[in-house]
């Protein structure tokens, strides 16, 4: 009897499939924020990588030129700070894709067991020889 496994009749079946639908979509929400976050973090990355060039192409230029050495330190200082600006960014990047593959791993086994659910309640079929599902019209 179907009922002994939690809600029971059309409304169980209903509920399975509500709950498959709204997990399914956070898991989206979440791969599209994943994506995002890594797609940053990559740009981020990219930009600390030119900021340290530039101050070492300043630090040298400092050597070179004495004459300069107050305006390069004007521009070293603003360096660093972007540099640090750039690290802050990395590790708040770096937590962020960290709390979103925790959240992702937890929507995905959320994800399927509300598809168990829903295929042992006879609301998703599975699509032959593809692994996916279908809701059962």
């Amino acid at each position: 009897q179907r009922g002994s496994r939690g809600v029971g009749g059309a409304q169980g079946r209903e509920h399975y499939l509500a709950t498959y639908k709204s997990t399914a979509m956070r898991h989206k929400i979440l791969m599209n924020e994943l994506e995002d976050s890594q797609k940053s973090l990559q740009k981020i990355i990219k930009r600390k990588v030119g900021v340290r060039s530039f101050k070492d192409m300043l630090l040298k230029k400092r050597k070179e030129m004495e004459e300069e050495l107050a305006l390069i330190n004007e521009h070293l200082k603003e360096q660093e700070m972007k540099e640090g600006v750039a690290e802050e960014e990395e590790k708040a990047t770096v937590a962020q894709i960290k709390l979103i593959q925790k959240t992702l791993g937890d929507v995905e086994d959320e994800l399927e067991k509300a598809k168990m659910l829903a295929m042992g309640s006879g609301m998703l079929v599975e699509e032959e020889g593809w692994g996916d599902v279908a809701e059962r019209k």
